[in-house]
């Protein structure tokens, strides 16, 4: 954001002097000052401001400047740790047509400070052997850009153990996950989408030692 705001000022200060002299001069301490008027007594050296960027260029400029705001308003909005009265009830167990959630959980890792979301799936009987299951998994540090795991269903009795890699920034937050389930991992063909949602009552951000993080779990969480 900070790039988009400078290249905006840039053009605005441009637009703003255009037509008007601008000196550049030194006082006694050495400071170089630059202004509409010279400073009194003093030697100053007139400067030739460049002429204005096309409107074009000023209108792409805001453009850019609004849509980075917005999305920094977005991330905030999205990735705030929520009181307990907003997270509600714990999320139930899902089923859709392939598979079944068994088990859906945050595991926090208490030395290193990190979480990792763990999913648990049953197979039914018609999800075939050789299925592709691509995984995506709400980000909690980078919101609305989620991580992708996938997997070939190969084992015909045993149940389905997804892992999302490790995450910090994790809030006191409802986390979406879902499963695509395809034919096979060429993704040819699209067979159904299972969908599970796990809640964290831990603000990893308020958690600062291993004890923290322990005293908070053993209370049930750190939310408000």
């Amino acid at each position: 954001m900070r790039k988009y705001l400078l290249f905006f000022a840039m053009f605005m200060l441009a637009v703003a002097t255009v037509g008007a002299a601008v000196y550049k001069w030194v006082d006694e301490t050495g400071t170089t000052h630059y202004s509409e008027t010279p400073g009194s007594g003093k030697k100053a050296e007139k400067v030739n401001m460049p002429p204005p960027p096309p409107k074009e260029v000023v209108e792409e400029a805001q453009r850019k400047f609004q849509e980075s705001r917005e999305e920094e308003l977005y991330k905030k909005s999205v990735n705030r740790s929520l009181s307990l009265s907003e997270l509600g009830k714990l999320p139930l167990r899902t089923s859709s047509e392939y598979v079944e959630t068994l088990a859906a959980s945050m595991l926090l890792d208490t030395q290193r400070l990190v979480g990792q979301i763990h999913l648990m799936l049953k197979a039914k009987p018609n999800l075939p052997l050789g299925a592709y299951l691509e995984t995506h998994f709400e980000n909690p540090e980078n919101p609305g850009k989620s991580i992708v795991v996938g997997e070939v269903w190969r084992r015909s009795e045993q149940p389905i153990l997804i892992l999302s890699p490790e995450f910090r920034g994790i809030k006191c937050r409802n986390y979406q996950i879902v499963v695509y389930v395809y034919t096979e991992k060429s993704k040819d063909k699209l067979l159904g989408i299972h969908s599970q949602t796990i809640q964290s009552r831990i603000n990893l951000d308020k958690v600062r030692s291993s004890k923290e993080l322990v005293d908070a779990l053993m209370a049930g969480g750190n939310c408000p």
